[in-house]
């Protein structure tokens, strides 16, 4: 037995709403209160570790400072940059606490991430801006920036432009005399992470091969998260084709909007050490859609036929779509567009005549389609925005458009449906 939810506008109107509240009103409750303590350590001043929990927040959280607590059923404790050495988890980052210049040129010190620590230490920080700033450190001297800007110039004509100043090149050009395999990959280098770390492990193991050195994992291979998506959608539905019940249904069956829930499971698949901006939407949804329709050939009081329609159908889709996300920040808006094929769980569909002849009256009943297209193909795309909670869970609401070659096998009565859908999820 298969059951088909079908709702008013008026209640669709108000589910809507409903999601749009729920999802602001989680989001806010994890943006203020949400921590995820994990195993690690604190380093004192006097460079003694001690082992306890770990509190994480986001990315930027962790340059400021950081809750730490003994156990699970101590009370946490903030400590600042100038009240320890450093920190590390037992399975992710490890942080140094380091004088830096920030607004204004003040010195005060902060949480730099360590990617790489040997003979020459890359550090890391993601300022409140989401700016991405890195630092070399060589063993007997001073912390220095690794610098990249874009500066606006005037050529003689008047005309302007903007120049791409990798000022970053001549700095490791500098520090990396001492190893000329290291300065053949210089300037093939980006300022970004992966880049970054094998420059400087490649470094380290060419001038001191014998000496251990720290490199952080900057995720060379793909990164999934599993969630939950729920929603709900509205779908419209058109026939079309030359046979004569087709033209019918196309001019004067006059199908309603079905308004429907829908739900499914998702997979975000990306591969960092190539981009963080592009990767694969794969999912699993289940939908659903209910479309009545009537219309009258009426030739007088006492002739006239009345034609009653219903289709219903529900469907176990399987999509794919290429996704671009902005990558930083703690909202990141993105887009998407791939294809989906829809298999047949259940369809059901009816068509009530009522005939009358002057003083003869009929009424018979016959399926509408007597041929069911059993798997359903489309095109889809959409837009929407993550909320990055932690490295752990992130929420998305989005929008999506579908198109797709409906339910019917006939060739002479074409079906295509246009689906509009909102979406909240939870990602793990």
């Amino acid at each position: 037995m298969y059951i088909f939810l079908n709702y008013d506008g008026n209640f669709m109107s108000k589910l809507y709403s409903f999601f749009f509240t729920l999802f602001i009103f989680v989001s806010s409750s994890f943006v203020q209160a949400q921590v995820v303590y994990k195993p690690g350590h604190i380093i004192t001043p006097e460079n003694t570790q001690i082992a306890g929990l770990l509190g994480y927040r986001n990315d930027v959280s962790y340059a400021q400072g950081i809750m730490f607590k003994g156990d699970e059923m101590a009370t946490a404790r903030q400590y600042l940059p100038h009240e320890l050495n450093g920190y590390a988890f037992e399975k992710g980052g490890r942080y140094e606490a380091v004088p830096i210049a920030g607004a204004n040129n003040t010195i005060k010190p902060v949480f730099l991430e360590v990617l790489v620590k040997g003979t020459a230490s890359l550090y890391y920080l993601k300022t409140g801006d989401l700016k991405e700033r890195f630092f070399i450190k060589k063993q007997g001297e001073e912390l220095e920036e690794l610098l990249h800007e874009v500066r606006r110039l005037q050529m003689e004509s008047g005309e302007k432009y903007n120049a791409d100043v990798r000022l970053y090149v001549g700095t490791l050009t500098r520090y990396f005399l001492d190893c000329q395999d290291a300065q053949l990959q210089i300037e093939q280098t980006r300022l970004k992470q992966p880049g970054l770390v094998k420059l400087f492990s490649r470094y380290n193991a060419c001038v001191a091969p014998a000496e251990a050195q720290y490199v952080k994992d900057v995720g060379k291979g793909l990164r999934v998260r599993a969630g939950l998506l729920a929603g709900a959608s509205l779908t419209t539905s058109q026939f079309s084709g030359k046979h004569a019940s087709s033209l019918d249904l196309q001019n004067n069956s006059g199908f309603e909007t079905s308004h429907d829930l829908t739900a499914g499971l998702a997979l975000n698949i990306v591969a960092p050490g190539l981009t963080e901006k592009i990767g694969l939407h794969v999912g699993v949804m289940y939908t659903q859609y209910a479309f009545e329709g009537n219309y009258e050939i009426h030739e007088s009081d006492e002739i006239h036929r009345q034609f009653n329609y219903q289709l219903k159908a529900s469907h176990l889709k399987v999509l794919v779509m290429l996704r671009y996300t902005y990558p930083k920040g703690i909202i990141r808006p993105f887009v998407q567009a791939g294809i989906q094929n829809g298999f047949v769980l259940s369809k059901e569909s009816n068509e009530q005549e009522r005939s009358k002849y002057y003083n003869i009256t009929r009424e018979k009943e016959y399926p509408l389609l007597d041929a069911y297209r059993g798997h359903e193909q489309g095109f889809l795309g959409g837009i929407g925005v993550l909320l990055h909670l932690t490295e752990q869970i992130n929420l998305t609401a989005e929008g999506r458009y579908e198109i797709n070659n409906g339910i019917s096998a006939y060739r002479e009565l074409e079906h295509s449906n246009r689906s509009a859908s909102f979406l909240v999820g939870i990602m793990f």
